[in-house]
This record gives structure tokens, C-alpha cells and sequence, in this order.
């Protein structure tokens, strides 16, 4: 939000020489547009300053350094890379030409886009083109540690379309190469906030994640900081073996907050009216969104299962059963309100990857190669469900596009306050109570955007009817 961005710099204009901010996959323009916060500082200033805020805000995340070196100096036990998603996948790409700061685009200017996923292929042949300022962002921003590879293995990351997985073989060659002993960060909700790795002999890798709860404060997992010190830490007898780890013992500081003590942290309810109501504006964009905490999901699922699976069922694949049960729990702890929790009768319209429908009679699901068809490409655009299967779950739907096509006098595909005050003239001739025109559009923009759009619409008549609102 603006305020935490406002928070950080100011911790950086207080304390210039002892906090530093990283480059995340998330500062981006694009994702920025995406995810609410362009929308956010529309709410919350007006005009050409709201837009010349966003345009700052995009300019200091394209600005910010994408990873920063800790220790190193005489007597330190640790220099370590803290970067937020890991190595280059191409190995002659070192410290060096990171600081020299690749992430330019061809004008020399910082970057604003970190992610191109367009006709992107399993392949990490990188070409003497344009593309290769935005490889190198999504590699140090977007990849993940393949824990379970202990080879020397780099790969095209299928499972977020961008960056690489890299083996902890991998790791260790570029953390060697660069004179490094350890490689800490982020990226991924770690359960108990951290989990530790060892590369090889001397060389380790640590990813953290410090907030708890996650997402909006309904998630289970705990937040975590690393304090790296001069010295190992001793180990106490009887002490929480779990506060320290790694080459150097250093100390691992947990904590947890609920949405009842953090209230403001659960979501924002002045600048994302439209998430608050829970609007299934689009279902293939939550499913993307969240597709690492459904498949966490789905894995939990499966290791309860795996005593009365079938044999020879492959892992990654759950009954329909189990994994309506395990969607379902997503959906709850998501705080998604479908009109139809009907995961099962939602099967046949989530598209595989390859093109292919999923039939509901089928008596399993791979939900991993499911979840390998929904992406979020960085433009807004979510793939896996049209608008047509999304309206398709309201009840009378057919009726309600009739009504707002007639409301929709100008064929925009959204209704404007004025649209709105004919048709409930209209309404108010017919007798009955008075309805305040201006007051019932207020109601109905969730987005707070100035006009209507179809889901709006729609969402309005299914809290009305279901006795939300």
C-alpha cells in the first residue's frame, strides 16, 4: 500500500546506512497495475497526482537495487547474496555484472517491467536481443530452489512461467564462483516462516518469509527474519534448536499476527471495496494468484489420501473427492464466496494447459498439471476461465444480462450514473418505494471506479438475494 512504501522510505531517508530495500518480482509496473495499488492511489488522491504518483512509485521500484551482499569483511562468518528469487540461469552472469545493473533496458534506463512471458518456451537459450534485460530481471526475481535436485541442473520454471528453478548443485557452483558461503531468499510462504538448505560443504541457502498468516491474514504460516551476528551462537541444552541454523548459527526470529491483531493488515477495506465483497470478478485470476497455496493445498490432500489411493496412482493426482475438499478449504481460507461451491460441477470448465477439458466423470484429478494452466502473465490478463464460464455461475444470469444490456444505453459494457438514474426512473414510475438513484450506484461500484461493470452488477443482485448486503 502507500502507506508502507511511505513507511519504508522513510526508514531509508532516517537510517541510510543501515536499512536497505531489495527489488521484488511485485515492484513492477505492470504487477503494480495488476495487483491494486495504481487503483489504490487513484482512491486516495485525485487527478494528474495521482497519476504522477504512480508514475514515482513505478520509477523508485524500477530503481531499487535487485540484491545486496552482507559480510565479508575480516572476521565475518557469512557473506551472503540477498536477493529476493535466486541465481542467473546464465552462469557467466556474476556479482559484477549484477551491480553493473543489467536490469537496464536499451535506452540505459532501470527496467520497469520484470517479467515477459509471451511465447516463452521451456528453453534457457538466451539471445542477443532485448529480451535478455528481462531474462535476467525474472531470474533474479522470479526462479526457486529445486531443494530435492542435488545435481547442477538450471531449468525453465514451469510452474511460474518466468525465471528458473536451479538445484542446490546449482547454487553452490555460482555461490563458489562469486565467493560466497550463503544465499538467502524469498519468494515462497514457508510454513514455520524459514527453511535452510545446505548446498554443499560451506555453502548454504536460506528462504525466509515474513509475513505471517499468509495471505491477508488467513493463511497458517508463521513470519521469520534471519539475524545474522559476529560470532556463532552457543547452543544451550534444552534451548529451541530451532531459533538458529546454518553455517554460522545464526538466529531465527518467528513471530505470528491474526487478522484480530493486525486488523488492517486482513485486507483494505476503503481501497479494495471490491475484494472486501469477495467478487468472483474473476476466478482464473485467484486460482492464479494463489496456485502455490492450492497446490500446498492439494499436496495436504494427497498425503491424507495416500493410504486409500488406488495403486499405481502418480503423485500429483488426487480423487475428485478430495480434491473438491481441498479447494474448498482454499476457498475458505482465501475467504472466497462463490454462488456455487460446487468444485466438482466447476471441474469440466478449468482448462488443462494443453487445451483439453477436464471430464467430471473422470474419477481423478492431476491437479498439478491443473494448476500448470492457470498464470498471470504481468499485463492482467488470467488464463484458465472466460467471462462467459465466470457469469455462468450466477443464477439467473441470462435475465441479468438482458436488464443491463437495456441499462447499457451505450453499448460501453459499463453503466454510468447517468445510465443508471434513467433506468431507475423508469422504476421509480412503476410505483413502490422511492430508490435513490445516486445512493444505489454508490452501493454498486465496489470498485469505487465511477461505473459499472458486468460483475458489479451482478455481485450486487447475489449479495442482495443471498442476504449480504
Amino acid at each position: 500500500s502507500v502507506e508502507v512504501m511511505a513507511c519504508l522510505c522513510a526508514l531509508k531517508l532516517a537510517h541510510p546506512t543501515s536499512v536497505f530495500l531489495n527489488r521484488g518480482n511485485h515492484e513492477c509496473k505492470a504487477l503494480s497495475r495488476s495487483y491494486g495499488l495504481q487503483q489504490e492511489v487513484k482512491s486516495k488522491y485525485k487527478g494528474p497526482i495521482a497519476l504522477s504518483l504512480f508514475e514515482d512509485l513505478a520509477s523508485v521500484f524500477a530503481s531499487l537495487p535487485l540484491g545486496v551482499v552482507i559480510g565479508g569483511g575480516e572476521g565475518d562468518l557469512v557473506r551472503a547474496l540477498v536477493v529476493h528469487g535466486g541465481i542467473p540461469s546464465d552462469t557467466s552472469v556474476g556479482l559484477k555484472e549484477i551491480e553493473l545493473g543489467l536490469g537496464l533496458d536499451r535506452e540505459g534506463r532501470h527496467a520497469q517491467r520484470v517479467c515477459k512471458r509471451e511465447g516463452m518456451k521451456s528453453s534457457l537459450q538466451i539471445p542477443d536481443t532485448e529480451d535478455f534485460e528481462t531474462k535476467f530481471l525474472e531470474d533474479l526475481l522470479w526462479s526457486d530452489p529445486a531443494t530435492d535436485d542435488r545435481g547442477v541442473n538450471i531449468r525453465f520454471n514451469e510452474g511460474r512461467k518466468a525465471g528458473c528453478t536451479y538445484s542446490l548443485g546449482a547454487a553452490d557452483i555460482f555461490l563458489r564462483k562469486e565467493g560466497l558461503t550463503t544465499l538467502v531468499r524469498s519468494h515462497e510462504v514457508m510454513r514455520e516462516g524459514v527453511e535452510w538448505w545446505r548446498c554443499a560443504e560451506g555453502t548454504e541457502l536460506y528462504t525466509v518469509f515474513s509475513c505471517s498468516n499468509y495471505p491477508d491474514k488467513r493463511g497458517l504460516n508463521e513470519a521469520a527474519a534471519l539475524k545474522f551476528g559476529p560470532q556463532p551462537l552457543p547452543m544451550v541444552k534444552g534451548q529451541d534448536s530451532a531459533r538458529f541454523g546454518g553455517l554460522t548459527g545464526l538466529e531465527v526470529i518467528r513471530w505470528r499476527t491474526s487478522a484480530r491483531e493486525e486488523p488492517k493488515a486482513a485486507i483494505d477495506l476503503t481501497t479494495c471495496n471490491r475484494q472486501a465483497r469477495n467478487s468472483v470478478q474473476s476466478l482464473a485470476g485467484l486460482i492464479a494468484r494463489h496456485k502455490h497455496a492450492i497446490v500446498e493445498a492439494c499436496e495436504a490432500a494427497e498425503e491424507r489420501e495416500s493410504g486409500s489411493q488406488p495403486p499405481g496412482l502418480r503423485q500429483g493426482v488426487l480423487s475428485v473427492a478430495a480434491w473438491s475438499e481441498a479447494m474448498s478449504e482454499w476457498g475458505a481460507s482465501a475467504g472466497l464466496t462463490l454462488p456455487s461451491v460446487d468444485w466438482v460441477g466447476l471441474l469440466p470448465l478449468l482448462t488443462l494447459s494443453s487445451g483439453n477439458k477436464v471430464a467430471a466423470q473422470e474419477a481423478v484429478v492431476d491437479y498439478q498439471a491443473l494448476m500448470s494452466s492457470f498464470h498471470f502473465d504481468g499485463l492482467g490478463q488470467d488464463s484458465g476461465m472466460s467471462e462467459k464460464d465466470i457469469m455462468s455461475l450466477y443464477d439467473h444470469h441470462e435475465e441479468l444480462s438482458v436488464i443491463f444490456a437495456w441499462m447499457d444505453t451505450d453499448n460501453s459494457g459499463t453503466l454510468s450514473l447517468d445510465e443508471v438514474k434513467k433506468a431507475v426512473e423508469v422504476l421509480n414510475a412503476l410505483g413502490g418505494d422511492h430508490v435513490d438513484a445516486e445512493a444505489l450506484f454508490r452501493a454498486m461500484d465496489i470498485d469505487s471506479s465511477g461505473s459499472l461493470d458486468r460483475h458489479e452488477f451482478m455481485e450486487c443482485y447475489r449479495l442482495v438475494t443471498s442476504g449480504g448486503a
